[in-house]
């Protein structure tokens, strides 16, 4: 079975500092603490679909539901991949004391990967529920101003050739997918997007396109096809 909450005390970790961005960064995940801990209705539902993953009959799990809780919060809010959350949860102390991990070992990418697939959209849409109740009922959040943010930058114009348009298009599709999956960690897709394969057939056909060798062109044909 795991622990709703671990039993295991940890020591909390701050760092004192006047750097701004430092300190607007550890902000976030400070509001993120409070609302956790005055909603102890969010942990619950988390708890109930996963209390008993993971752990083997007859045994406790190593972690806590309200640590994987703030693991996963930490791989939403940094945007990263569960390779790379494991690691930041190792080395990043601040993180750690935001998971309440202590100076024990981190979740493997593994047990995140389990967790994260095991967690439906259903209980995804009503933790954002509860955490909107509350900020709601606490005026934390109005509709009262709206901020956007834009960016423009100065690029070159590119050629609209056949083949670029083509790896242009994957580019951009293949990362618009990859941060929906990152924001949406209840989808998960078992293909891969082979970027780097792309990539290079764009190269040999970009290089290769003035060639008037039929064999060239006979590869070029094929990939167009791949």
């Amino acid at each position: 079975m795991r622990e709703i909450i671990s039993s295991n005390p940890y020591l909390p970790f701050e760092v004192q500092t006047n750097n701004k961005t430092v300190l607007n960064y550890q902000k976030r995940y400070f509001k993120i603490d409070k609302l956790l801990n005055n909603n102890p209705k969010i942990l619950k539902s988390f708890h109930k679909n996963i209390k008993s993953l993971g752990s083997e009959e007859g045994r406790n799990a190593i972690f806590s539901s309200d640590i994987l809780l703030r693991c996963l919060i930490i791989r939403i809010l940094e945007e990263i991949p569960l390779r790379e959350t494991s690691i930041r949860l190792t080395n990043d102390l601040f993180l750690r004391s935001f998971a309440k991990i202590g100076m024990g070992p981190a979740p493997d990418f593994r047990l995140l990967h389990i967790i994260e697939k095991h967690l439906s959209g259903k209980l995804w849409k009503k933790i954002n529920a509860q955490f909107f109740d509350f900020s709601k009922k606490n005026n934390l959040v109005t509709s009262e101003h709206v901020r956007i943010d834009t960016t423009v930058c100065e690029t070159n114009i590119h050629y609209p050739s056949d083949s670029f348009l083509l790896w242009d298009s994957f580019r951009i599709l293949s990362r618009n997918i990859r941060r929906y999956l990152i924001k949406n960690s209840c989808i998960s897709l078992s293909c891969r997007f082979h970027r780097k394969k792309a990539r290079k057939l764009y190269t040999f056909i970009s290089r290769n396109a003035g060639q008037k060798s039929k064999r060239t062109q006979q590869k070029i044909l094929t990939s167009y096809k791949q």
